[in-house]
């Protein structure tokens, strides 16, 4: 029987690969999961040595994380290694003025 990716994903998981697709490929996507921001895959791998977080893995998936009381700190390590990042909060789909913070451009500045 056929399957979609989608079909097997969670729907965080679908939400997190639909995000990921919506933004610049170098930068990182931090997603908030209850009091931590979460990167996954690919971002995990290359946050955990960026930023000196331990990378774990859940069946199968690598991830990292901090607080999101300590992400500003680690946001400013982002931008100074000149990469962008992206952090809905709270599962917010990103847009204009909406609860997503958008820093794809680590030139930009913070910006809603």
């Amino acid at each position: 029987m056929w399957f979609s990716m989608s079909d097997a994903l969670t729907p965080m998981m679908q939400q997190y690969h639909r995000l990921k697709r919506e933004i610049p490929p170098d930068a990182l996507l931090l997603f908030r999961l209850g009091d931590f921001y979460e990167m996954f895959f690919g971002d995990a791998e290359e946050g955990s040595r960026l930023l000196d977080l331990t990378l774990t893995q859940r069946q199968g998936t690598p991830m990292c994380g901090m607080p999101y009381h300590a992400a500003e700190g680690y946001i400013a390590q982002i931008l100074k290694a000149g990469r962008g990042h992206l952090r809905p909060d709270g599962g917010a789909t990103p847009r204009t003025g909406g609860a997503a913070r958008d820093h794809a451009n680590p030139h930009a500045g913070q910006h809603p």
